[in-house]
């Protein structure tokens, strides 16, 4: 349990993040820039494509790269595109903020979902094979509970007058907590991995004699 919990705490805190803002961007266009159903409806569908073809590209990515660059740095850069769309609502007065708003929006969803399968791939190897059916529950649950919990959330800090930006700067931190504990994990798992390479030869002409 103690290997699991690490292992699910980052999707924890990222999926909390996420039920604060994913369902909720379509009335953060409509309030702040004045996007009609069908407007959004469009974007929604340009970013769609975009996720699908991004998501083609991580196995090669994963394989060329690792974990660090599938995980941490597009997870750092979704993050990044994520604070720029939230802080255009203060500028959204300015012609270039709706612009803005949309080139974040249609970059960090691709890049959000890129880290899906490396960090889906990355737990159940941490967590080893006797666990992985017991992660893969876990983690689809997680996604359903938090984002029930997420929507009171939204609920609550709109209630408080929280403007969208603020509730999206609290995703953002959200993240950047989820990937700071997702570049931990890495570290570990390599970090075994380079263990059982060293023992295995070991092991093997221990067999051998």
């Amino acid at each position: 349990w103690h290997i699991i919990l690490k292992a699910i705490s980052p999707l924890i805190l990222i999926s909390i993040g996420a039920g604060l803002t994913i369902p909720f961007v379509n009335l953060f266009f409509n309030s702040v820039f004045g996007f009609s159903a069908s407007d959004y409806s469009f974007l929604g569908s340009t970013t769609a494509f975009l996720v699908f073809i991004f998501s083609l590209l991580v196995p090669t990515l994963r394989k060329k790269y690792g974990y660090w660059m599938t995980i941490v740095v597009v997870q750092s850069f979704a993050i990044a595109c994520l604070i720029i769309m939230s802080l255009t609502e203060i500028y959204s007065s300015n012609g270039l903020a709706m612009n803005v708003a949309i080139i974040a929006y249609v970059l960090r969803q691709p890049l959000m979902h890129m880290a899906h399968p490396a960090s889906n791939e990355l737990m159940m190897n941490f967590v080893g094979k006797k666990n992985q059916e017991l992660i893969s529950a876990l983690s689809s649950s997680l996604w359903s509970g938090s984002w029930f919990i997420s929507a009171k959330i939204f609920e609550w800090l709109r209630l408080l007058n929280y403007r969208y930006y603020e509730i999206f700067l609290i995703t953002a931190l959200l993240y950047l907590i989820g990937v700071f504990l997702y570049g931990f994990i890495i570290r570990e798992y390599e970090n075994n991995q380079t263990k059982t390479k060293r023992i295995l030869p070991i092991a093997e002409e221990l067999t051998i004699d």
